[in-house]
């Protein structure tokens, strides 16, 4: 019995090993494709054959091929959600003032989400100001998805089961982000905005090499725009790499160098970063003199 146990053990460890090697294959294969593909747009640009905006849309539906849902989603920090127990005086507050036409319902905390409410379900509640009211049987069901699923992939999810909206989870099952169908669109074609985004672009080009950067932007637009190298693993946005390097949250008005970079700190939390300013260390000191 034992020895048969043993087997099956030894046998199921070999073909999880066997899987981990076939995935990181392909994702190897898939790296190296898209890094030849870059190769190619970028010497197109420099021999005159496509414009830089055209080399720029290229890339990224190169680039969509082989993202996962956890470098587009909406990070758990970010997620707004209101619990099910909420009064009905919170839930449309919370819906007027965040302009969301969905927002997920949870019991506790995040890691236990009920599902989606619609703000045209709202239409169906009735009560006194202040009374609180069940709004778990206008919940609607939530989609979860893994991180590590890959965006093509999960817009074709969301076009078979007809949702815009899914619940990102991490390998022990918590809730790690949220992730919509706008933010795989923007992927390709840039950010979308509808009725109700407030008209702050990710990235701003303020002249004489001197940049502005939401922190949720990929780090390699830092080292594209500014043509500077930045090494380092544990970080794939503006905001990580900042809080990797600096090793803390900097507060606003901040001013402090990285990797030849002259930093500044534009808007920030006691937990987060919003925007920088980047412009070269070398640049800033020859305007200074």
């Amino acid at each position: 019995m034992t020895g048969t146990l043993v087997r099956l053990l030894v046998e199921g460890r070999r073909e999880r090993e066997r899987e981990r090697q076939s995935t990181q294959a392909t994702t190897v294969a898939d790296e190296e494709a898209g890094e030849a593909a870059h190769a190619y747009l970028e010497a197109g640009e420099e021999q005159g054959l496509i414009e830089g905006d055209e080399r720029r849309l290229l890339q990224s539906i190169v680039d969509f091929g082989v993202t996962l849902v956890r470098e587009v989603m909406t990070p758990r920090p970010d997620i707004v959600a209101i619990r099910a127990d909420a009064t009905m005086d919170q839930l449309r507050a919370l819906f007027r003032e965040q302009q969301y036409s969905r927002i997920p319902v949870y019991t506790e905390n995040l890691d236990n989400i009920l599902g989606i409410l619609f703000v045209k379900d709202l239409i169906q509640l009735t009560g006194a100001p202040g009374e609180t009211q069940a709004i778990a049987g206008l919940v609607r069901p939530a989609a979860f998805v893994p991180e590590t699923k890959r965006v093509p992939e999960m817009l074709k999810e969301f076009q078979r089961k007809q949702v815009q909206m899914a619940i990102v989870v991490d390998e022990y099952g918590g809730t790690a982000g949220l992730v919509t169908i706008e933010d795989l669109l923007e992927e390709i074609v840039g950010e979308i905005r509808d009725e109700y985004d407030v008209e702050t672009e990710p990235v701003i080009d303020e002249g004489g090499g001197s940049y502005v950067f939401s922190a949720k932007v990929n780090i390699d637009e830092v080292r594209e725009r500014l043509d500077v190298d930045i090494e380092g693993d544990g970080f794939e946005t503006v905001g990580g790499y900042v809080l990797t390097r600096a090793g803390r949250v900097p507060s606003v008005g901040e001013t402090f160098e990285l990797d030849g970079l002259v930093v500044e700190v534009l808007e920030a939390e006691r937990r987060r970063i919003h925007r920088v300013r980047f412009r070269k260390a070398a640049q800033a000191e020859m305007e200074s003199r």
